[in-house]
């Protein structure tokens, strides 16, 4: 547990010293975008498990950034960052675009995400990162100019493949979950 707090917060100190807004790459209507934030996120539902299926109790947290292209209501850009599984973790790399519904103080956003996890439990069996999908619905809430404290609640699919001795499969953990974080643009 004492490595898992280290890692935590080397990741925190090292995301926001590199996250800055760039107003040199501003225009009226596109500019840069970063969002970073940190993410409790709950399992639900059932996991397959060889050839049952049981309860997703997993509980894990997450720190991730995103940076991109703001152009008007729409974001596009490129996400990764660090997801602490209970005996394992994974590196999610993905791709988001998110639209602002309206341009109203505070701004209400949705977002999908979907990419790739790298990483893998080593146990028997082993699970090992795949394929990821995440819809959110948020606000940011300005603080200063160029500067929101954003928030979000989101679903996340993860695919797994499954190694063990007994033959491989692949299975689908689903979750639930809060992030809160600081978004510039």
């Amino acid at each position: 547990m004492r490595c898992d707090i280290k890692v935590f917060i080397i990741c925190v100190v090292l995301l926001i010293m590199f996250n800055k807004t760039l107003p040199a790459q501003k225009t009226k209507n596109t500019g840069y975008f970063n969002n970073t934030d940190i993410s409790w996120i709950k399992g639900v539902g059932s996991v397959k498990r060889y050839t049952i299926f049981v309860t997703n109790d997993e509980s894990n947290w997450a720190i991730v950034t995103v940076n991109g292209i703001k152009h008007k209501s729409s974001v596009f850009g490129i996400g990764a960052g660090y997801e602490q599984w209970a005996n394992s973790y994974t590196i999610p790399a993905f791709l988001r675009y998110q639209l602002f519904i309206k341009d109203i103080k505070p701004s209400i956003f949705e977002y999908i995400d979907a990419g790739y996890a790298f990483g893998s439990a080593k146990k028997d069996p082993e699970e090992k990162g795949r394929f990821i999908f995440s819809i959110g619905l948020g606000t940011n809430i300005k603080i200063d100019k160029g500067t929101h404290i954003s928030l979000a609640f989101f679903y996340k699919l993860q695919h797994l493949l499954v190694e063990s001795y007994n033959g491989d499969y692949t299975t689908n953990y689903n979750f639930i979950g809060l992030k809160v974080g600081v978004a510039f643009y």
